[in-house]
């Protein structure tokens, strides 16, 4: 189960794309504007034919950034009620990286990852159903036993098979620059591309902390 916040103010129809892939335990709330309140036939087909339940918030109140904030603060009751599943912010205005930070520094729950990125078909990969696979019981018994293990040799080990020698060093290099999760895999976006950058984000997000404090 995934929860997807589309900016549809900022993205538009580009930010949709994929949510007929969805399953019918994810669901997709869409915030929008009068200034952006426009969805044509094919794209109302589109958005019908996913299994996923979609809501809509029509923001009417505020300035320039209303619906940023509001975004943000539905961001923010999700996670105080306790859901159990990522949130994906579906947005190309980078000023939600702050929150992102911020919650990544100070309140972050180990059930729930909070990414933003351009398209709903961004956050999954190679994967018709968007499904997101839990961490299991065995990856935690070998997380215990590799406690001593450098970050380096531990995201070698993670991501055995998926890049070459090369890749490693400089997907190092990008896991030591960077602040938090969310920043760790606009990183990885902006030097691998999105589809092998969100191959490689997947392969460590769940280590992401771990990794920090054995850095």
């Amino acid at each position: 189960m995934s929860v997807y916040l589309v900016d549809y103010e900022n993205v538009n129809v580009g930010g949709i794309k994929g949510i007929e892939k969805l399953n019918s335990k994810d669901t997709v709330y869409i915030f929008y504007t009068q200034k952006a309140n426009n969805i044509s036939f094919e794209t109302h087909k589109i958005i019908m034919s996913s299994k996923a339940q979609v809501k809509y918030f029509d923001v009417h109140n505020g300035g320039k950034n209303a619906l940023d904030f509001q975004l943000a603060l539905f961001t923010g009751f999700l996670v105080g009620s306790g859901i159990d599943s990522d949130i994906y912010i579906i947005s190309n205005d980078k000023g939600f990286d702050f929150n992102l930070g911020f919650y990544e520094s100070y309140l972050h729950s180990d059930n729930i990852d909070i990414i933003r990125t351009p398209s709903i078909s961004g956050t999954f990969i190679n994967n018709p159903a968007g499904k997101k696979k839990k961490r299991s019981k065995e990856d935690i018994r070998m997380s215990e036993a590799n406690k001593n293990e450098s970050s380096y040799d531990r995201i070698c080990r993670l991501l055995d098979g998926i890049c070459s020698s090369c890749d490693m060093i400089n997907i190092s290099a990008t896991f030591m620059e960077s602040k938090s999760k969310n920043d760790f895999y606009v990183k990885l976006v902006d030097k691998f591309g999105q589809e092998k950058g969100l191959e490689i984000y997947n392969a460590l997000k769940r280590d992401y902390a771990s990794l920090k404090k054995s850095a």
